[in-house]
């Protein structure tokens, strides 16, 4: 049904509100389909993004990718394939999720701490209390004043 990226799928993201699925692999573009399987866009990453871990679409169709090379990188880029911004990460993100305005990206992985980061610089906003192990599943609740958070072990 969908466009493949020409290799191993390595993450997707389906928003059902803006009615789009987002894929990545390895060394390969983003892909930006419809639910119906037209494909919108390929957006062209550098090739110092080689392995992607995660992706999200923020409200504004902003695509947030999350590439696990070295120490990692988070990049936004737009809907028409721009790269708007990059940060290099000091920790391995296993779980990220946006807050339901696309404000706020949280992060969460082996560093035990969830990592909320504004959208517009990918800088830490504010790191909330450590959790006991490894975070490998985020979650807001509905009016986003709980944040829920599935452990690794």
């Amino acid at each position: 049904c969908c466009t493949s990226t020409g290799g191993q799928v390595e993450c997707v993201f389906v928003s059902g509100d803006q009615g789009v699925v987002v894929s990545a692999g390895r060394d390969s573009p983003i892909l930006l389909h419809r639910v119906t399987g037209e494909l919108v866009r390929k957006i062209r990453v550098p090739s110092t993004f080689s392995v992607p871990g995660h992706v999200v679409v923020t409200k504004r169709c902003e695509v947030v990718a999350h590439y696990t090379n070295a120490s990692g990188y988070l990049a936004v880029f737009s809907a028409n394939g721009d790269i708007l911004r990059t940060q290099e990460l000091q920790e391995q993100v296993l779980t990220m999720i946006t807050d339901q305005e696309g404000d706020y990206l949280i992060t969460g992985g082996f560093n035990l701490t969830p990592t909320i980061r504004s959208l517009s610089t990918l800088s830490p906003v504010l790191r909330l209390s450590p959790c006991q192990s490894a975070l490998n599943t985020l979650a807001l609740s509905e009016d986003q004043r709980f944040l829920i958070t599935g452990l690794v072990n």
